[in-house]
């Protein structure tokens, strides 16, 4: 039980990793018989099996190429049931390897995920070593086959490891014939086992499944790095083009402000010409009527006449109108 909950959380894990970008998908194979109906696993490239005789299959995906051989049989023995890649398989149930070769795989750090259901209550259980070699570094485990429905409950050999420049994979499952039941103690056979208990937990001739493989970059994304670059650019030329469209906008308003100052300007100029021009011709007139006043006043004229001449002048206009005879 306790490893049905590490696997789930592994499998949490890896898909909020995917979810962020920082794993990628690059190769899956699912192992499926020539003749097989079943639908093959989503994101998942089938090997079409050709026969019981273990002969090399090739596949390949994103320029990734896959060899398949070793396997004693391949069946399909789940029904619609199971989860489509764990209802067919590759398997041995004699002494003997099934050996999985990757190559031209760009070199860098990778994920790799392994399913070992063998889809039957009959065959399920034994307890199988497993190698997996990259970058001149061997790591092994033991696992225990399932018969589980889902990938999630499905038994998963989960490898870590970084390609070196040759590109080369290799997997190599072992079937012994014995049983190494204390290297799988901790997941039970009642565990693997969705039905109950698997029958050939103890038996030597148990099934060695293998129902596919999915092969992840770890390395961080150059698509996503170029495509948030482009992003970063697109953005910052718009802000541009925003600050230069401000900018010309605000020029505009201060070529109109001013145009609009030199109009205020030219108005009270020419207002100014003509407040100067009125004030220069009333004080012309000014200076006539007091000529006129006092013209009236030296030349002797009837006092009567000089107050009207005094009264009238007030205003120049009238007082030149009526008096235009003095």
């Amino acid at each position: 039980m306790i490893m049905k909950f590490f696997f789930i959380a592994i499998g949490i894990v890896l898909q909020i990793m995917r979810a962020h970008g920082q794993i990628r998908q690059v190769f899956a194979v699912d192992m499926q018989p020539y003749t097989s109906a079943a639908a093959t696993q989503p994101g998942f490239i089938a090997a079409s099996i050709p026969a019981d005789t273990g002969e090399l299959v090739t596949v390949s995906q994103n320029g990734i190429y896959c060899d398949i051989s070793g396997y004693s049989h391949r069946r399909q023995y789940g029904s619609d049931a199971y989860a489509p890649l764990l209802r067919d398989e590759v398997l041995l149930n004699a002494p003997g390897f099934i050996n999985v070769t990757l190559y031209e795989v760009p070199p860098g750090p990778y994920s790799m995920t392994m399913y070992h259901s063998g889809s039957n209550q009959v065959y399920c259980g034994g307890c199988f070593p497993a190698s997996v070699t990259a970058g001149g570094d061997t790591e092994r485990q033991y696992f225990r086959v399932s018969n589980q429905y889902t990938l999630v409950a499905s038994t998963k050999t989960l490898w870590n490891f970084t390609v070196g420049d040759d590109g080369r994979v290799v997997v190599l499952l072992q079937h012994t014939g014995t049983l190494y039941a204390s290297s799988c103690s901790s997941v039970s056979c009642a565990e693997a086992d969705a039905e109950g208990t698997c029958a050939r937990c103890t038996a030597p001739n148990a099934h060695l499944a293998l129902n596919g493989l999915a092969l992840f970059s770890t390395a961080p994304s150059t698509i996503t790095t170029t495509t948030t670059t482009t992003a970063t650019t697109h953005t910052v030329q718009q802000d541009t083009s925003r600050a230069l469209n401000a900018l010309a906008s605000t020029q505009e308003v201060h070529e109109a402000l001013i145009r609009h100052l030199r109009s205020d300007l030219s108005t009270v100029a020419n207002q100014t010409l003509r407040i100067q021009s009125s004030i220069q011709s009333t004080l012309q007139n000014t200076v006539l009527a007091t000529d006129l006043n006092t013209e009236a006043i030296q030349g002797g004229s009837a006092s009567g006449q000089v107050r009207d001449v005094i009264v009238l002048c007030t205003r120049v206009d009238v007082c030149c109108a009526a008096h235009s005879g003095i």
